[in-house]
């Protein structure tokens, strides 16, 4: 199941409307999430956005939201699934490699942005 499948689940729960809810499940990657998601809010005229992410996540992701071109905003989780120093270090190396990945694909062009 999709996170954003599982996200509707939980605002369903908290007694979110329905119709008040709008998800994308096709992505694979950071990067394609955001960018259908700055498309879906410009179909629905949203112009502000809550991301909700893993804390060590959150600096790549808003930064990537920021540069397609979507007013972000953080709201990292109080937990995290990454409980061992092992694991966080892994995580954080991860996050550093693709967090200069974009920072070089913005600064040459190839971060394309919502169409506005």
């Amino acid at each position: 199941m999709a996170e954003s499948e599982v996200a509707r689940v939980y605002a369903l729960n908290k007694g979110v409307p329905l119709e008040r809810i709008i998800i994308e499940t096709n992505s694979h990657i950071t990067f394609e999430n955001l960018y259908q998601a700055c498309q879906l809010m410009e179909m629905a005229d949203l112009h502000k956005a809550l991301i909700v992410s893993d804390p060590l996540h959150m600096k790549r992701a808003i930064k990537i939201a920021q540069d397609i071109g979507i007013d972000a905003y953080s709201s990292p989780t109080p937990t995290t699934r990454y409980r061992t120093w092992k694991s966080k270090s892994g995580s954080l190396m991860y996050e550093v490699f693709f967090y200069i990945v974009h920072i070089m694909q913005r600064a040459t062009g190839f971060v394309e942005t919502c169409p506005d």
